[in-house]
């Protein structure tokens, strides 16, 4: 165990030797007593108060000298791939970590070690950002330094109060309905707090780990089937929105999924890839079964009769989704400064963005509105049908 005295003067170095020497002589006496005693298992709080001292020791080599900005860069990369796994956090910061332990007199068991490099690859990540942002010469205070408790070897004589994963999401989800934001979103985020909460076994929010949440997406990809690209954009972004809001309002302190990251290639144009869209032949098949006879259509209602044959040409005609053209009220057809229009708003339902917006429709939408009865009717004109080659059947 070396500790240095930070000092080159002899001087000063026998002063503060005999201080130093019964430190070091009391993390030793402490550390056999707790190997007599068997390991001890951390709490988080604990795990982050020792990641709070591996930072600041980390910053405080670089002080006054922090270096050059890219290599702090790389150096951030390199960490991010060496730390995706336990075996290249044990290789990348085992040494730091047994430092520590051996400082604090502290034997822990397999799991806390394990948690422990987990937190100290997150606030080495921390480090290199700010080393990197003192390199190009801006020195403000740390304004993450805080995040760290202070390290106690006894934990919180306090209980631990369980604070539920569903609690953060109902949390999250008020604030989201009283944006006026769209109750789908809620629902969708809900079926992914499920899923975590099944996959982890219990619903404790601060008893769940990034690892946990790493295996969990894992699970999603290999034992479900999903895309890489639904975990990372779907499920892990759902609790990441969740566990900050969480921090946010200080129901929590540590948010577990801040560092994990679910890697997916970007979709793009490849050879052998069709362009987006439908081609002519796909448009003219959907287009041209909306002449199917109503007597062909079954046993369905007229309502939904009149939408298999109206819903395709509306889409067509204005770019808008089958489910914002279904969702339309009498109302929401109206004149614009003598121009017949479609009025998609959130108010009827879904729309695409959640934003309100005016389509004009094209003349072939022919609409006739009579405001003493509020009806409406609509019909493409003749050279619809013909340009499909196929008759209108009224």
């Amino acid at each position: 165990m070396k500790v240095s005295l930070e000092t080159k003067e002899p001087k000063r170095a026998k002063e503060l030797y005999r201080e130093a020497s019964a430190d070091v002589q009391e993390a030793w006496r402490r550390l056999r007593q707790e190997l007599a005693d068997g390991p001890v298992t951390l709490t988080a709080k604990q795990i982050e108060g020792l990641a709070g001292i591996f930072y600041r020791d980390f910053c405080r080599q670089f002080e006054d000298d922090p270096g050059n900005a890219v290599e702090w860069d790389a150096s951030s990369d390199a960490a991010h791939a060496l730390g995706e796994t336990e075996k290249g956090r044990e290789k990348m910061l085992g040494s730091d970590a047994d430092r520590i332990l051996q400082e604090q007199g502290l034997a822990i068991d397999a799991k806390s070690r394990s948690r422990l490099l987990e937190a100290m690859h997150g606030a080495y990540l921390q480090a290199t950002s700010l080393q990197e942002q003192r390199a190009l010469g801006d020195y403000r205070p740390d304004p993450q330094a805080a995040r760290f408790p202070d390290w106690s070897r006894q934990p919180s004589a306090e209980p631990h109060k369980a604070v539920t994963l569903h609690t953060l999401f109902k949390l999250w989800e008020r604030d989201h309905l009283a944006e006026g934001k769209a109750q789908k979103t809620a629902t969708d985020f809900r079926q992914k707090i499920d899923s975590l909460v099944k996959f982890v076994g219990h619903d404790d929010a601060q008893r769940i780990t990034a690892k946990n949440i790493s295996e969990w997406c894992e699970h999603l990809r290999h034992e479900q089937g999903l895309s890489p690209r639904t975990i990372a954009m779907k499920y892990l972004v759902a609790i990441k929105v969740i566990y900050r809001l969480a921090v946010e309002k200080n129901e929590i302190e540590v948010n577990p999924a801040e560092k994990t990251r679910y890697r997916f290639t970007k979709q793009g144009k490849h050879k052998g890839e069709r362009e987006a869209g439908f081609t002519d032949a796909e448009a003219r098949a959907i287009l041209a079964a909306t002449f199917t006879p109503p007597e062909d259509l079954g046993r369905l209602s007229d309502n939904n009769k009149r939408a298999i044959r109206w819903g395709p040409w509306i889409c067509a005609y204005t770019g808008a989704r089958v489910g914002e053209v279904m969702q339309l009220r009498r109302k929401d057809l109206e004149w614009r400064h003598g121009i017949p229009c479609l009025v998609i708003t959130p108010e009827a339902g879904s729309t695409k963005t959640g934003n309100f917006r005016i389509v004009p429709l094209h003349p072939h939408l022919a609409v006739l509105i009579v405001p003493s009865t509020r009806t409406v009717t609509m019909r493409p004109l003749k050279a619809l049908a013909m340009s499909l080659g196929t008759r209108s059947r009224r």
